[in-house]
C-alpha cells in the first residue's frame, strides 16, 4: 500500500495584517483562490502575540478586515479569535501563512497537523 496523503478540502490564509502595503497585496493576489482570508483579531494578538500588542502603525484587525475586503481580492474575510482558531485545528484544510516570525509561531502551537504554506509579504 502507498502512502495515504492528507486530504484537503479546502485552501485558507491566516495572517497578523498589521499595515497593509505592496508585499501583501501581491500575496493576496497570489493567493486568491483561498476560500477565507483570517486576519489575527485581537484575543490572538493579546494570547499569542503579545509583543506586538503595541505595534502603534497596526490598524485594528476590524479596519484592516474592511480595507482588505474594499479591494475585492479575497471573497471571503474574517478575523480570526481563539475559537475559531481553534475550530481550524479541526478542519481539512490547507493553510497558507506570510513567512514571518508570527505565522511561524502560530503554526507551530496550532496546525501541527495540517499542510501548511509559508509565502513572502515583504517587499
Amino acid at each position: 500500500m502507498g502512502k495515504s496523503k492528507l486530504m484537503v478540502s479546502k485552501k485558507i490564509i491566516v495572517a497578523f495584517v498589521p499595515v497593509l502595503h505592496d508585499g501583501y497585496l501581491k500575496f493576496f493576489k497570489k493567493h486568491s483562490d483561498a476560500e477565507t482570508l483570517y486576519i489575527f483579531g485581537n484575543d490572538v494578538i493579546e494570547k499569542e502575540l503579545q509583543h506586538l500588542q503595541k505595534e502603534i502603525r497596526a490598524l485594528s484587525p476590524k479596519m484592516m478586515k474592511t480595507a482588505v475586503q474594499s479591494l475585492g481580492l479575497i471573497k471571503n474575510i474574517e478575523v480570526l479569535n481563539l475559537k475559531l482558531l481553534d475550530k481550524l485545528d479541526q478542519e481539512q484544510i490547507e493553510i497558507v501563512l506570510p513567512d514571518e516570525d508570527v505565522s511561524r509561531e502560530l503554526a507551530e502551537k496550532y496546525f501541527k497537523n495540517k499542510k501548511v504554506i509559508f509565502d513572502k509579504v515583504f517587499l
